[in-house]
């Protein structure tokens, strides 16, 4: 019984994600129809920790949240830490899975950029998001987003060198190839081709 119920408060929490995502659409906030959806995840996961794809819905439903907190000026980062937690479990569970990796690094980007917003030094973040990319494309060689995240933590971590005196043409070197690969592999990739224009801008 119990797993049919972890099934049932699972479904449920899909459901009110669902019911968040659109309501961010319209312009209002979706906090409370996510903290459902949390709650809901929870449920499922206090009657059965096993599924992944529990464990992996639970930490989008906590990257939203901390989404919306930041577009209406709160600290994200300690959101953001609970779905990196989650995350990790399905790492865990599925440690092949490269799309795992680029979820994992696509909230450490998050935190990088939430603690650059505070005036903090993002760089360690960003190096480690480079990283998770990194685990993603040696799983798959042909995952154009991990080429593109990767591409965007270097030329982050660009910018970030140059507002503090270093030298940042490593990174934007780093961040152009990234962005050249994921266009070798997705030629309509638009957003590669604008931040590759960007990088190349930067790097002068």
């Amino acid at each position: 019984a119990r797993p049919n119920q972890a099934k049932a408060w699972d479904s449920l929490g899909r459901m009110r994600y669902a019911e968040a995502i659109e309501t961010a659409w319209r312009g209002v906030d979706p906090r409370k129809t996510l903290e459902q959806a949390i709650e809901a995840h929870t449920r499922a996961l206090g009657l059965d920790d096993g599924p992944a794809e529990t464990w992996n819905s639970r930490s989008n439903a906590w990257h939203d949240m901390a989404d919306a907190e930041a577009e209406r000026g709160v600290d994200s980062r300690p959101t953001l830490a609970k779905a990196i937690s989650d995350i990790e479990q399905v790492i865990r569970r599925l440690p092949n899975a490269a799309e795992a990796w680029t979820n994992r690094a696509n909230l450490r980007l998050a935190v990088a950029r939430a603690g650059a917003a505070r005036g903090e030094d993002p760089r360690t973040e960003l190096d480690r998001a480079a990283e998770d990319f990194g685990r993603a494309i040696a799983l798959d060689l042909g995952y154009p987003v991990a080429y593109l995240g990767r591409g965007n933590a270097w030329k982050e971590r660009g910018e970030a060198e140059a507002e503090r005196g270093g030298d940042p043409r490593a990174a934007y070197g780093k961040a152009i190839e990234d962005f050249g690969k994921a266009l070798e592999i997705r030629a309509t990739f638009a957003e590669a081709y604008n931040n590759r224009g960007n990088a190349r801008v930067a790097l002068g």
